[in-house]
């Protein structure tokens, strides 16, 4: 009866984790032109092309034109998204094997099993921390150029005190979380309540030439022909 009972638990807990994640892999709003996918910055942003094409170039969001580097942020994305996937089946076989121990009622068998649930997890976490560890290394190689290993903050949304508590703590290469919790270039923020309009933007791009002007360096994801520049 014990038994019929830990594994009904297993059963609930296993389906409403599935069901969570295939209610945030399908949240994310979809565009409804092709020829608007993003507009008004260098970068598409989640809301526009969801979370696992969100950092790709304008181009390659509105005409496909995508090179490597823009291949490479989707797949830093999948891949932060399938860590997040496997860090949830984790936190659940711990659950479960807690479950085993406690309602184990002195029972070895079931006790063994509980132990075999938390081991088979502590390996589990080992790898994900080392995952998450190789694509936040490759996350700032695309964004940066730079093969070296930073740490950076996941976003958090407002607690009571309506703020953030990762409030410009570094998310990103030149990004920065906002008061609520999101993770924005250090360009965005400096001019969040400016009335004129500053954007990353492809300062190589000969197309957009003229069309903006008092660059910065140093506050956009990206190389360094990537730059905050006022619009005109």
């Amino acid at each position: 009866m014990e038994d019929a009972y830990t594994q009904r638990i297993v059963r609930t807990l296993t389906s409403l984790l599935f069901v969570l994640m295939v209610a945030f892999a399908f949240a994310a709003p979809t565009p409804v032109s092709a020829s608007d996918f993003c507009s008004g910055t260098s970068t598409c942003s989640i809301q526009e092309v969801g979370p696992f094409m969100q950092g790709i170039s304008s181009v390659c969001g509105n005409n496909g034109d995508c090179t490597l580097g823009d291949i490479l942020i989707v797949f830093t994305n999948v891949g932060n998204y399938i860590i997040g996937i496997i860090g949830a089946v984790v936190l659940l076989m711990y659950v479960v094997g807690g479950i085993y121990m406690l309602s184990s009622g002195g029972n070895s068998e079931r006790v063994s099993k509980g132990k075999k649930y938390i081991t088979v997890s502590t390996t589990g976490l080992l790898i994900v921390m080392f995952a998450y560890l190789g694509i936040q290394t490759l996350n700032n190689v695309i964004r940066g150029g730079s093969g070296a290993l930073e740490s950076y903050a996941i976003c958090e949304p407002p607690d009571v005190s309506g703020v953030s508590p990762t409030k410009k703590q570094a998310c990103g290469y030149n990004q920065q979380c906002s008061d609520e919790g999101v993770c924005m270039t250090i360009c965005e923020l400096n001019h969040i309540e400016n009335t004129e309009t500053w954007s990353c933007v492809d300062t190589s791009d000969g197309s957009v030439s003229g069309t903006y002007t008092g660059c910065v360096s140093n506050q956009c994801p990206g190389g360094d022909a990537i730059r905050c520049c006022k619009l005109n």
